[in-house]
């Protein structure tokens, strides 16, 4: 940390709201799955510069809200060609970011302006997502479900059940004699 101190050392606001400055804008980044401090810091040294203009402004917001800054003029640089709508390229242009393995193969070009692989650029310029299918109205009506042959004799076991209360007894105590039985077998061996 000592490093880091000595390279970024703002003039307002406290250690805690910078450090905590960090720690969003370093979970920001890996929420793209980059980790390069360098960056963080640079996003920092600039939060802090606008932090002198506006000290009643959060550090943590400048700083976040910067990374989301940079972020976006970094993808919609890239995009720039794609043919994506403007509303669009932001979010289309990570997703392609991932999709061709930005930040495991190109993680030092992550917010470079200038000297971009032509791999990074075209890979993500040439990702498009397309929604699934059109959507279409549709009715379904409900049909009753078919259970097959078991509901047909359960209600007919039912009914013989309900007419014959003797051999409903006879069935109760056979079942109650099987598990005393079965018991008394269990416990004896």
């Amino acid at each position: 940390m000592e490093t880091l101190t000595n390279s970024f050392s703002p003039t307002t606001g406290t250690k805690e709201e910078w450090n905590e400055a960090f720690s969003r804008v370093d979970d920001f980044f890996r929420a793209h799955r980059v980790r390069q401090t360098f960056l963080i810091l640079e996003i920092l040294r600039s939060a802090a510069e606008k932090h002198k203009n506006s000290p009643g402004e959060s550090p943590t917001r400048l700083a976040v809200k910067e990374a989301q800054e940079q972020i976006d003029t970094w993808v919609k640089g890239i995009m720039a060609g794609s043919g994506e709508s403007d509303v669009r390229k932001v979010p289309m242009g990570l997703v392609a970011f991932l999709l061709c393995d930005g930040p495991r193969k190109f993680p030092e070009y992550f917010l470079g302006r200038s000297n971009l692989p032509s791999e990074l650029v075209d890979g993500m310029r040439q990702r498009s997502l397309e929604a699934g299918p059109d959507l279409e109205v549709s009715s379904m009506v409900p049909r009753p479900i078919d259970l097959g042959l078991l509901p047909e004799v359960a209600d007919d076991t039912w009914e013989f059940l309900q007419r014959n209360p003797m051999v409903r007894m006879f069935l109760v105590w056979t079942f109650f004699l099987a598990i005393v039985i079965g018991g008394l077998v269990y416990f004896i061996n």
